[in-house]
């Protein structure tokens, strides 16, 4: 699904009553989350923005240079405007050559007949074991603040908290939550929102990126025909409908349902409706029973990235509990 960078463009409207700036950024977001971009695709040049948009290139570049504070995308003098690839080339080079030294120690234990367990043990008795990572999960959803939770603790062994801080009601405690973690994890459609709180709370924070192949998954499943999502929480119905209306025809945007897993009725219309269904693995035992045998489901192992799951490992490694030496009293 990826595009070529020539074939990139940003549509504004210019009746919409969200600012250009939103417009844009927003477009950026998906493209990135969708896999049609990666990290370091080069962005239009400014003028291509200005004349695709027909805005003046003045707000074209202010445009670049809000996105370019949001860390969304880097500007640099003489080459264009690139999609944020992430760490410079010294800082990779450097957690390489930590990542090869502790592939020599664990080659040289295993030599030794110690395995990873108990290389930490004996590690341990010296005080030198690490304490377990608490990372602040932030998102406005309960089904996505869940999953990734869970698929952080999975895959990385941390202790990862769901909260749904910028819902419209948040829940209580969730400050407290933010505030004792070592870390905040947030996507970009909420990293300003994300950075402000990390700032507030002297916190580090990290960026969490959708596995594009799960969003072709949905795409994919539209085109065919109905197709049903079975989630914890539908809040995100018109959001995800914005994102997607970028590569579905009206036709096939509203063959996509999101129904919760609490409506009865609304399971067996899905069902009868046929066509395929996503069951969120948050309310599959509860649902599977409640779907004929006929039923297409679809399945997806991960949410999150595996570069961005790749990132965020090496990001917990070499980054020391800063968090709690910067946390105010």
């Amino acid at each position: 699904m990826a595009m070529k960078p020539s074939l990139i463009r940003f549509e504004i409207d210019r009746d919409s009553a969200r600012s250009f700036l939103e417009q844009v950024r927003d477009q950026l977001i998906n493209l990135v989350h969708f896999g049609a971009m990666a990290p370091g695709y080069r962005l239009p040049t400014v003028r291509q923005l200005a004349r695709d948009g027909g805005i003046n290139l003045k707000t074209a570049f202010k445009i670049y240079r809000a996105l370019a504070r949001a860390g969304l995308v880097e500007i640099r003098p003489q080459s264009g405007i690139f999609v944020r690839s992430g760490r410079g080339k010294m800082e990779q080079a450097y957690r390489q050559s930590v990542r090869q030294f502790v592939e020599r120690v664990k080659a040289e234990a295993a030599l030794l007949n110690l395995t990873p367990q108990r290389l930490a043990h004996l590690l341990a008795k010296d005080g030198l074991a690490p304490e377990r990572v608490t990372c602040a999960v932030l998102e406005c959803n309960r089904e996505q603040t869940r999953l990734f939770a869970a698929e952080l603790e999975r895959q990385l062994g941390v202790r990862a908290i769901p909260v749904e801080l910028f819902a419209p009601s948040p829940p209580p405690g969730a400050v407290r939550t933010v505030r004792n973690a070592d870390f905040l994890l947030t996507t970009d459609f909420h990293w300003e929102e994300g950075h402000q709180t990390a700032q507030r709370y002297r916190k580090k924070i990290l960026r969490l990126r959708l596995d594009p192949s799960f969003m072709r998954m949905i795409l994919s499943a539209a085109r065919r025909g109905p197709f049903t999502m079975i989630i914890t929480d539908t809040s995100i119905q018109q959001r995800m409908r914005q994102a997607m209306s970028q590569y579905l025809k009206p036709v096939e945007l509203d063959r996509i349902r999101l129904v919760h897993d609490s409506d009865k009725s609304g399971i067996a219309e899905a069902v009868a409706r046929g066509g395929r269904v996503y069951v969120s693995p948050l309310c599959a035992e509860k649902v599977q029973p409640l779907l004929g045998a006929k039923v297409r489901t679809v399945r997806h192992k991960n949410l999150i990235a595996e570069d961005c799951m790749r990132e965020l490992r090496e990001s917990l490694m070499f980054y020391p509990l800063e968090a709690k030496k910067l946390a105010p009293a």
